[in-house]
């Protein structure tokens, strides 16, 4: 979303067909909200066999997240329920689906199923929404396993007026692992059918659900990222973040969950944040049953100050202790540094006041004094020898 310096929005995408039934050759409009605002979004069309029909790029978001695009069904495409998702080009979690049904060329609704979620587990919930049937008769729904056997039966399943029907099942404990057929007849009349799969999983997939954050320490302004998985495949997941107190901190909605349960979002620490220890607490929508959490400790900012980094400013640069940068006793100091220079980094050339112009200043005192005496010795030695040649005239 765009860093205008307020808090982040809360995203809860979701996006609608209208009309929700056309022939190839008609239009219909996909709108959507609760995505990134001023952002873009690409919506695919996909059929009951994962194939792409359409894609629509580069459809742009307002100031409140919500878009309009038309799409006109090609020509020939063949009957049947399409999938209609949207995603956001920059986020692949910011993402909402629906589904368009497609008549053949006279209008005619053909018999189709949507089963969701498309993965469970022993004990789950699965939800059949039927269409395409005889409006006010009844269906029976069989579920059988990869080898023809049934596992269940549920009959006299009403029929709207409308020709679609909802009917939820809960896949029973023990059922083997695997892939399952749910087929729906109309008891008025059996060549009107329709099927479906779903997936069971085994119980040691469907594990207690699971969350990390990594990294596990930050400061205010830091990026984490938060992971989960173990939640209900095609669900989606709110994300609370508490303080030690209890305190609501954040909340981030409508994160989705992929079909293998899992899910990953990015969030950013607060500016501001005292530091403590952060309770980052995961809960399914669908199933409030399903929640882990894990934990982040939030660092103070300017802590370590004091005693000073990794850079060498461990005291301060030209202090009395010195640093890891080669100042240890300080910039141009009398001790020397690690870096080699004996008078210091950055030392003042020899001159008045430093060791060597003391040296110095006692040698030329020292030859001095020796040519003092030198000279009072030659004087004494003239003076000498004109007294001789003064006595012997």
């Amino acid at each position: 979303a765009p860093d205008d310096g307020d808090e982040d929005p809360v995203l809860d995408p979701s996006i609608g067909v209208d009309p929700d039934t056309v022939a190839p050759g008609e239009d219909t409009t996909v709108t959507g909200e609760g995505f990134v605002p001023d952002s873009a979004v690409t919506v695919e069309l996909t059929d009951e066999d994962g194939e792409v029909v359409a894609t629509i790029e580069d459809v742009d978001t307002d100031g409140d997240g919500s878009f309009s695009v038309e799409w006109t069904v090609p020509e020939g495409t063949d009957p049947g329920i399409l999938t209609v998702t949207a995603t956001d080009v920059e986020d692949d979690d910011v993402s909402a689906s629906t589904h368009l049904t497609v008549t053949d060329e006279d209008g005619v609704v053909q018999p189709g199923l949507i089963i969701h979620p498309d993965e469970v587990a022993p004990g789950d919930d699965v939800t059949v929404d039927g269409q395409g049937f005889v409006p006010g008769s009844t269906v029976t729904v069989e579920i059988t396993d990869a080898d023809g056997n049934v596992i269940d039966t549920i009959e006299g399943v009403e029929v709207g007026d409308d020709g679609t029907f909802t009917v939820e099942w809960t896949v029973p404990e023990g059922t083997d692992p695997g892939e399952l057929t749910i087929t729906a007849t109309d008891d008025e009349d059996p060549e009107i059918s329709a099927s479906g799969t779903v997936n069971v999983i085994d119980d040691d997939e469907a594990a207690e659900p699971g969350l990390s954050v990594e990294p596990d320490t930050a400061v205010p302004g830091d990026e984490v990222t938060i992971e989960g998985d173990g939640f209900a495949p095609g669900s989606t997941v709110t994300v609370e973040i508490t303080d030690a107190d209890g305190n609501v901190v954040d909340t981030i909605e409508g994160v989705e969950v992929g079909d293998d349960g899992s899910f990953t979002v990015e969030w950013t620490v607060p500016e501001g944040t005292d530091p403590g220890e952060l309770t980052i607490t995961a809960t399914d929508d669908e199933d409030p049953s399903l929640s882990a959490s894990a934990t982040l400790t939030v660092a103070d900012p300017v802590a370590g100050a004091e005693d000073g980094t990794e850079d060498g400013t461990e005291d301060g640069v030209g202090t009395e202790d010195g640093t890891e940068d080669g100042t240890e006793d300080g910039v141009g100091t009398e001790a020397g540094t690690e870096d080699g220079t004996e008078a210091g980094a950055g030392a003042p050339a020899p001159g008045p006041g430093t060791g060597l112009a003391k040296t110095g200043s006692a040698i030329v005192f020292t030859l001095g004094l020796l040519a003092v005496a030198l000279l009072m010795l030659g004087t004494g030695a003239v003076i000498r020898s004109q007294r001789m040649r003064a006595s012997g005239d």
